[in-house]
């Protein structure tokens, strides 16, 4: 089951993460070949998910666990929408910021468990400050849950930004570098910081 449908070169191919450990006691490689190209296939993956299109799986076996899976047989446009209007508000820049800052912090194998505290502490922050967000019948826990969160976007957003804004760019994009080593990551990232200052100075806006 550790090479399920994987053929032994897909089982031998290097994959991005693989040297975060260079020598795993087990390894796992899983794989689906489609003949089909990628425009075909992706509306298939986006739909993934409980009340939607399901996994595609053995529906019999996980309603047997009481999961009421249901596989779709074809493409729900409007299943595309929802996750072209949410998915691109919350997925996008939170990735390209994790990716990134990962990199910045030239992580080695011997951090990860440090690492694994960043994640575990950020995880349960975001559910917390979402938990005062949502929470509107009290005031004062909403009113600084949504401060919270302001901060927290403020710092994040611009720097997944500039991240990907040099990235693409094909320069530096570092935080231990200087202005003149990396200066369209920091240009990018006043940029943004500064455009949003200016629309919530507008007088009048609410």
């Amino acid at each position: 089951m550790r090479s399920w449908r994987a053929t032994p070169a897909e089982t031998k191919r290097a994959l991005p993460g693989d040297e975060l450990v260079p020598e795993p006691r087990i390894q796992i490689t899983h794989a689906v070949t489609i003949a089909a190209p990628v425009e075909r296939v992706w509306p298939w993956l986006a739909q993934i998910g409980q009340d939607r299109g399901g996994f595609y799986s053995y529906e019999w076996l996980e309603n047997l666990a009481g999961c009421e899976m249901r596989n779709a047989d074809r493409v729900h446009p409007e299943w595309l929408v929802a996750v072209a209007t949410i998915g691109t508000t919350l997925a996008p820049w939170g990735l390209a910021f994790i990716q990134s800052y990962a990199v910045d912090k030239g992580l080695r194998v011997k951090d990860l468990r440090f690492e694994r505290i960043d994640v575990i502490t950020g995880a349960v922050l975001t559910g917390v400050i979402g938990l005062f967000v949502i929470v509107a019948c009290a005031a004062t826990l909403f009113g600084l849950g949504f401060l919270a969160a302001a901060l927290l976007a403020a710092a994040i957003v611009p720097l997944s930004t500039a991240y990907s804004i040099s990235e693409t760019l094909g320069r530096k994009a570092d935080l231990n570098d200087s202005f003149a080593e990396a200066r369209s990551f920091y240009l990018s990232f006043g940029a943004v910081v500064g455009v949003a200052a200016v629309i919530v100075l507008i007088p009048g806006r609410r």
